[in-house]
């Protein structure tokens, strides 16, 4: 399903003294399809940037990403973005919802941009799925921070992702509403088989997943207990 292979990612310090620092270095993953993985690590261990360059919003200085036997490094700018917009999904730690619309719209979106069938019931299954349907007409500044990222897990899979990356979902939420949002969010990728990464800091969390691994000196060190 996923094959990383070989990525380097570097960021020059400033211009003055030509310094790059190393984010990643020669990291290695294979996932199948359906996997859940963890992926720990200490603050500015590069858990962020490794899920920008999968996602292919950013660009590694070296190696390869392969997602459903597509080579992010070998797609045009155009093909690239189509494929992103139609095979991954993303769930963010702030929602980046539109504001301007309502919960039902914000999910209707993302099909109306891949120009799929935009179907109510489908919508409202979504919904329904993280107990949103009684607040489809709501816009996110009449949302709780809990409703808006259980929104946002909706949005991301509503397009039926071949990879879902969630980069601390939960990190923004209060204990007790995380642990329901991260409830859905489970629920909803085990039901649908969703092959996804979770980059986390909680460790109950990455349990839940299955494999964990630690994002250490730029490689991913598998975790065998916790």
């Amino acid at each position: 399903m996923i094959q990383v292979r070989d990525l380097v990612k570097t960021y020059q310090l400033n211009s003055a003294d030509h310094k790059k620092v190393i984010i990643l270095n020669q990291l290695n993953l294979k996932m199948e399809t359906g996997e859940i993985i963890a992926i720990v690590g200490s603050s500015g261990s590069g858990k962020s940037t490794l899920l920008g360059l999968i996602s292919g919003l950013d660009q590694p200085d070296s190696g390869e990403i392969i997602i459903q036997q597509q080579s992010l490094q070998k797609l045009s700018g155009d093909y690239l973005t189509k494929f992103r917009s139609s095979q991954i999904g993303i769930v963010f730690q702030q929602y980046y919802l539109v504001h301007h619309l309502t919960a039902y719209e914000n999910l209707a979106l993302p099909l109306e941009i891949l120009k799929k069938p935009v179907q109510q019931e489908k919508i409202m299954e979504a919904l329904r799925n993280v107990g949103l349907d009684h607040r489809a007409h709501h816009k996110p500044n009449e949302l709780s921070g809990g409703e808006c990222q259980r929104l946002a897990i909706a949005r991301a899979l509503i397009i039926q992702p071949s990879l879902l990356l969630a980069d601390e979902p939960s990190g923004s939420l209060d204990v007790d509403t995380g642990v329901m949002v991260m409830n859905v969010f489970f629920d909803q990728i085990r039901k649908n088989k969703t092959t996804t990464i979770l980059v986390t800091h909680d460790l109950d969390l990455a349990k839940r997943c299955d494999r964990i691994f630690k994002l250490n000196s730029g490689k991913l060190e598998a975790v065998q207990h916790v």
